[in-house]
């Protein structure tokens, strides 16, 4: 029957069949009015990363009614899964006459994952007084990272000198499902540029080593750690602070705090000698550092310490025995297939075959640790093949670093200075705590060359 004024006709019967028939119009301007509509809105929330949040439907009746309305409603997944990703209710919403709305809370649960936005169904069923117009949908939208999110696992770190190096963890969370990358770099700035001179910041020419790289990922991967090299001295300077920073994210993955942190330094030990230098343990392990941009392993740094301190005669023999030390990491394989190697494509690349080192400098630092990587055992032919052809591929990359031709402009011969201040000034005190003897520049700083041969030693650096 439509909307409107109709007229009804009514017939009435007995058990004689007799009746009488009538008809009229209803009193009063009374109508037959049409039945209400229900409707559920569409509505959509962020998931979450921990716990449950509540998604609320309204179910809506199009005009208010004299009579009582009912209806069941349910959910029904779509993409999105109970009771996984919510929490499935049903029931019977009931309008009492005149209420136009109702409401139904869907219970959503928080996750990490990365995923879709996922929806899932509203239905209304079984009205009662009332007709459904629209079914409702409910969408959750996905909040986490498509790569995760990476952070350093502290932002505040401390460390010795006498412990010789420190190891950062670099943490990721959410989506791990696929391969990401982030960059990781120390920063030294406000340093000063003399050891001697203490201002609380620690410096990459004298308390540690610059460290830079990338960090990657595989699917799966939650942590990767980096080393940063940590130097002694005889300088009391108390703390000293340097930053590490992550930037760069790859793979989808977004950093969160914290993504730089603090590292303080603290003054290892006192006493003799009075300067490091002098300690055999000490100069071999810097050799390590400066050379192979690593920590010793234990039996080459037992190998090259005895090798200093059990010669003979003494003290006549110790000072060669350092010089033959240090020319024996220069001529180490590692050394030669890491360092060196892009100190030498550098100075091809950019045309300046004769000019000044670069080694120190900023290109060749982030350049160096991966360049050779997997050599880290001299003399093992396997080791050495592999390094090889990975440092051939790594350093053919390096020469397009765009940080190449801003290397540091201090020469290899630099570092020699502050072990030949012995023999050229007489002074020791001149001599840096950091000092290392680079026997194939020892002829710049007015001495002769020896070879490793000459003690008696034709040993690799780092060979055990």
């Amino acid at each position: 029957m439509t909307v409107g004024t109709h007229q009804i006709t009514a017939a009435f019967t007995d058990s004689t069949l007799n009746f009488a028939s009538s008809n009229g119009t209803l009193a009063g301007g009374q109508v037959v009015r049409a039945r209400p509509t229900l409707s559920v809105n569409d509505v959509s929330i962020t998931e979450g990363d921990t716990g449950t949040k509540t998604l609320t439907f309204t179910v809506t009746l199009s005009a208010a009614s004299n009579l009582t309305v009912t209806a069941n409603f349910a959910t029904a997944d779509v993409t999105a899964t109970a009771p996984s990703d919510y929490l499935a209710a049903n029931g019977t919403l009931t309008f009492n006459p005149g209420d136009l709305t109702k409401t139904i809370g869907v219970t959503i649960n928080g996750d990490t994952s990365f995923e879709p936005n996922e929806s899932f169904a509203m239905n209304l069923s079984n009205p009662f007084n009332a007709t459904i117009r629209v079914q409702g949908t409910g969408t959750i939208l996905n909040d986490d990272v498509e790569g995760g999110f990476i952070s350093l696992s502290q932002a505040n770190y401390s460390v010795s000198e006498s412990t010789g190096f420190l190891t950062i963890a670099v943490n990721r969370t959410n989506d791990t499902s696929r391969a990401a990358t982030v960059d990781y770099a120390t920063d030294a700035t406000g340093a000063p540029a003399s050891c001697a001179t203490v201002n609380g910041l620690a410096s990459s020419r004298c308390d540690f080593t610059t460290a830079v790289g990338t960090l990657k990922f595989a699917a799966g991967e939650t942590q990767k750690t980096f080393t940063v090299l940590v130097n002694g001295d005889s300088y009391v300077e108390g703390p000293e602070l340097f930053a590490i920073n992550l930037s760069n994210p790859t793979g989808g993955a977004v950093l969160i705090a914290p993504s730089s942190a603090m590292v303080t330094i603290t003054d290892g030990p006192t006493g003799p000698p009075a300067n490091l230098i002098d300690d055999a343990r000490f100069f071999v392990r810097q050799h390590y550092h400066d050379f192979l941009n690593r920590e010793p392993d234990p039996s080459g740094w037992d190998f090259w310490t005895n090798n200093i301190n059990n010669c003979t005669p003494q003290p006549s023999c110790t000072e060669l025995q350092r010089i033959n030390t240090s020319a024996a990491y220069f001529l180490s394989i590692e050394f030669q297939q890491t360092g060196y190697l892009v100190e030498r494509l550098y100075k091809t690349a950019y045309g300046n075959a004769s000019g000044a080192s670069t080694l120190g400098g900023a290109g060749h630092t982030a350049d160096r640790p991966g360049s050779g990587r997997g050599t880290d055992r001299l003399g093992n032919s396997p080791g050495e093949q592999q390094g090889s052809v990975r440092g051939g591929v790594r350093a053919a990359l390096a020469v397009h670093n765009s940080v190449c031709h801003d290397a540091d402009a201090g020469s290899i011969c630099r570092r020699a200075v502050r072990q030949c201040g012995r023999d050229t000034h007489g002074d020791r005190s001149q001599c840096s705590h950091r000092g290392v003897w680079l026997s194939h520049e020892h002829e710049r700083c007015g001495g002769e060359r020896t070879s490793p041969a000459q003690s008696g030693g034709e040993r690799h650096a780092g060979d055990e």
